[in-house]
Parts: structure tokens; sequence; C-alpha cells
């Protein structure tokens, strides 16, 4: 977490209240899970901040844009390939992300993200497929313990199944071998020492043309969930509400925070103003 240049706050012993917020930004569905507590890996307080346009962008290593683009192209013709041995011919849509800026919904004021694939037709498979690429040691796990997803990964399906107004949605999990996985980093490396900035689309064009891949030199494993359409809108309108008082309160409480997040801004604080905030002490008795 890096605060944007020039953000100001203050505390006030329970909480970092800020002088003024940035551009509102929608509630997408990645930062959906997060601000609902339902995200492990990143706090409800950070969502907040960096839905407020309060942090510098962190940019996605480009190994993981990489493969997780790959897993796209490759997860359409394996989802061709599944349903033509059920008998049926499903009819698939994607969109460039640029042209749509990363949203399915620009009509909607307060939620938007962007689809990884959908089924349009045949009607009663009409559905919304969130695809995660993974390594070899989550295709491991799940043959070990038969689970593979994130309750927040599942909770983003959900959420853009929600807005789509679907029943339904799939989580496809696309598994790459160590091999493959090095091949993509080598790419990336080499682009990078000839001076190539980053360039998601091309780099995953040139692995799959350069080595030959095929959709089926990858593993796949598909679950398909029911939409609890009700559970879903209950979350939606926590999310809203958060960040509404965030909006009228400028105002984090520490408790929404991750620990490390906590030194960071206390540190920030301190270096900014000279002033220091006194660290919690624990009282466990």
């Amino acid at each position: 977490m890096k605060l944007q240049l020039g953000t100001k706050f203050e505390f006030d012993s329970e909480s970092y209240v800020f002088e003024k917020l940035g551009k509102r930004k929608k509630i997408t569905s990645r930062i959906f899970p997060s601000l609902i507590g339902k995200n492990k890996y990143e706090s409800v307080g950070h969502a907040l901040l960096e839905r407020f346009s309060l942090l510098e962008k962190e940019d996605i290593h480009p190994f993981y844009s990489v493969r997780g683009e790959i897993a796209e192209r490759f997860a359409l013709e394996y989802l061709k390939d599944h349903y033509a041995k059920k008998g049926v011919e499903i009819i698939t849509r994607t969109w460039n992300k640029e042209e749509v800026n990363y949203d399915n919904f620009p009509n909607n004021p307060d939620f938007g993200g962007l689809i990884d694939i959908a089924i349009a037709s045949p009607e009663e498979y009409r559905t919304v497929i969130e695809v995660k690429s993974k390594g070899v040691r989550d295709y491991k796990k799940f043959k070990e313990a038969n689970k593979v997803g994130r309750p927040d990964e599942e909770l983003q399906g959900e959420f853009l199944a929600q807005l789509s107004g679907v029943g339904t949605y799939i989580m496809l999990y696309v598994f790459f071998d160590k091999e493959q996985e090095e091949i993509i980093v080598e790419t990336l490396r080499d682009d990078f020492f000839k001076g190539y900035e980053p360039n998601t689309t091309v780099a995953a064009t040139k692995i799959i043309n350069a080595y030959q891949w095929k959709w089926s030199d990858l593993k796949y494993h598909l679950e398909e969930k029911i939409v609890r359409s009700n559970k879903v809108k209950e979350r939606m309108a926590i999310a809203v509400t958060f960040m509404d008082e965030f909006a009228e309160t400028k105002s984090i409480p520490e408790s929404a925070l991750s620990p490390d997040e906590r030194i960071y801004l206390n540190a920030y604080y301190e270096h900014k103003t000279g002033t220091k905030i006194p660290q919690a002490v624990d009282r466990p008795f």
C-alpha cells in the first residue's frame, strides 16, 4: 500500500480521518469481496482507500497477467469442447478490455466489472464464466482435497452473474505446469532485457505461437454454481453502505486495516507531521 502524494489525514485514537478523498470509483467484481471483508489478502480499509483514489496504482506482475491471458484464450476452446461432448453447441461472448473500459455494466452507477467469458446461448445454458489461472501446486491441492477455489474468487463470479441477471456461474480453473510457467517467465525476462515494455496480449500470443501450445496442453477444472441472489444483494448493499459512510465521514477505523497497513500509515503520519501515533498495547488479561 502506498498513499497518493499529498494525502493528509489525522488519527483520533481510533480511526484515520482523511482531509479529502479522491474520485469515487465503482464497486467492481475484484474489489467486492474485499469491501465486505471476505478477502484475507486485502482489508476493507485498503479497498476503501483504493476505491476513493487515495492509493497509487499497484500493477499486477506481468507473469500473472500473461498466464491469465493464455488461460482465458484456451478456456474458450475448452468450454466449446466440454459442451460439444454433451451434444450442445454454445455461443460465447468475450470483450476487448480497453474497448469496454474494463466494465460490462456502464449504466450501473454503483457496480461494474469485466466478465471473462459469457455463454450467450442456448438460453438454458446462459451463464458467466470466471476464469482463474493456477499453478501446478494448486492442481495437486485440488486432487488431494477436491478443493481449489478461494471464497473471494467465487464471490467475484457470483457478483458478475448477479449483475448479468443469470442464475448460475461457472468457476473455471486452468492449471499450468512448472515448465509452462518457466516459459512465461523466460519470455518476459527476454523482452525486459531487449527493452520491451511488458504487453500481456503480445507476450501471450508470442508464447502460444512459438511453443505451439494448444488448449489441451493445460489442465482444467470446472465448477457450476448457483447464484444466491438474495445473499448477494444483501452483500452488495453492505458494500455500498461502507462506501457511502467513508464518503461522508472520511474515516477508517483501525480495525478495518491490517497490522502492516496501520504500521505504514503511522510511519507516514509521523514522517509528514512529526507527530508519533501511540501504538496499541496488547493486554491479554
